[in-house]
């Protein structure tokens, strides 16, 4: 019988000590469990906000704005034509209509201003009253070789302003009021101004005797070398032009963008959505990314000059966007004035990642070392620049 008890005693604590080892497993897979499902769980949310929220966020931040100030003739502009920023941060406004660069510094205070103006208009609204004068002014007098008279692009470099104008080049201090030189351009109908890494003056545009697009420039106007062809206009758009209209006028790129750090030349066709990337003179790549609906529309005017003189306006077309390239991201702004805001295509290493919205009310134009993205907003005639903070993150 002892030895019945003893046995049975034995199976008790087995039966007992196994009752503990599953009761134990039992606790530590329901552990295990939950941490396994909570993995799940937090993996299938991130995919739902991948798949609805994208991997990428813009934030951006208002930080000034000039133009708004009444009564300071220094903070109001005709026309906003183009913006520069330097390594301190400080601002060049570049003013078609009155004809002249005004610089600020990184909080908008006004410094001085650059430029002698051929008629420094007031507005718009005055240039155009008065274009039959500016025609037979011109004609008459011809442009002086420190005036400015009707400039179109600025482009900032080791303390010098290469400013665009319509029938030269003139080279400014950025440091004071000071014209340093000018380069007279002839047959040449320039749209845009670079200063490239052997400090070689880059100026796209029509060259009458040229089928090339740039046109490099050494410091003293002699004429380097071309290239860059012409984007091919589409039959429908071709064929409703004027007998009489030049056509190289619309065939040159929309918006173009020149990156100092990798001697690269974006070029956006003004037809469709592509990009032709220039290394140097040769064409290093062409983005074509698969987005649908993309419209051009007609700017307010093209001025057009022959043999140095103004020879008036035309229509073309022009797409919106803009493309201002930062590290490894290029971003095409698409602004919606109307609305206040900016769409914006993310591209990395060349490859369309994903389009975001920002909160961008304006045109956008360059964006300095820090991230600060600068805007032109036009509301009823009146010209500002604000500057905005803009963050991408990944998610």
């Amino acid at each position: 019988m002892k030895g019945k008890k003893n046995i049975l005693k034995k199976l008790r604590k087995r039966v007992i000590l196994t009752n503990r080892i599953i009761t134990d497993n039992l606790k530590i897979g329901k552990r295990v469990m939950k941490k396994y499902i909570l993995v799940l769980l937090f993996l299938f949310i991130f995919l739902l906000s991948s798949i609805f929220y994208g991997r990428y966020i813009v934030s951006v931040k208002k930080e000034i704005s000039i133009g708004k100030e009444k009564g300071n003739d220094n903070y109001i502009f005709g026309r906003i034509e183009d913006v520069a920023v330097d390594e301190k941060g400080n601002i060049y406004i570049l003013d078609s209509i009155r004809e002249r660069i005004q610089k600020f510094d990184r909080n908008g205070k006004f410094l001085f201003t650059t430029g002698k103006p051929k008629f420094h208009f007031k507005n718009i609204g005055d240039y155009q009253k008065n274009l039959g004068i500016v025609d037979e002014v011109v004609r008459k007098e011809g442009i002086k070789p420190d005036e400015l008279f009707h400039p179109k692009k600025l482009f900032y470099k080791k303390n010098k302003l290469y400013v665009l104008d319509i029938d030269k080049v003139c080279i400014y201090s950025s440091s004071h009021n000071e014209l340093l030189r000018t380069i007279p351009l002839n047959n040449l109908i320039g749209r845009w101004i670079f200063v490239n890494n052997n400090d070689e003056i880059v100026i796209g545009g029509i060259k009458l005797d040229s089928d090339k697009i740039f046109h490099v420039f050494d410091e003293n106007g002699n004429l380097k070398y071309s290239f860059g062809d012409y984007f091919d206009i589409p039959p429908d758009i071709r064929s409703s032009l004027p007998k009489e209209f030049n056509s190289k006028v619309i065939a040159t790129p929309s918006w173009c963008y020149y990156c100092v750090k990798t001697n690269k030349y974006y070029l956006l066709n003004p037809f469709k959505y592509e990009i032709k990337i220039y290394q140097g003179k040769k064409l290093n790549k062409v983005i074509t990314p698969p987005i649908k609906g993309y419209r051009t529309t007609p700017p307010q005017g093209i001025v057009h000059y022959i043999n140095g003189k103004f020879a008036g306006y035309s229509t073309g077309f022009i797409a919106p966007p803009t493309i201002i390239k930062r590290g490894d991201y290029l971003f095409v702004f698409h602004p919606d004035i109307e609305l206040g805001f900016c769409s914006v295509d993310v591209f990395k290493n060349n490859v369309l990642q994903e389009t975001l919205k920002a909160d961008i009310n304006g045109f956008p134009i360059v964006m300095d070392k820090e991230g600060y993205i600068y805007c032109i907003r036009e509301e009823n005639g009146s010209y500002s620049l604000t500057k905005y903070l803009f963050i991408l993150s990944e998610n």
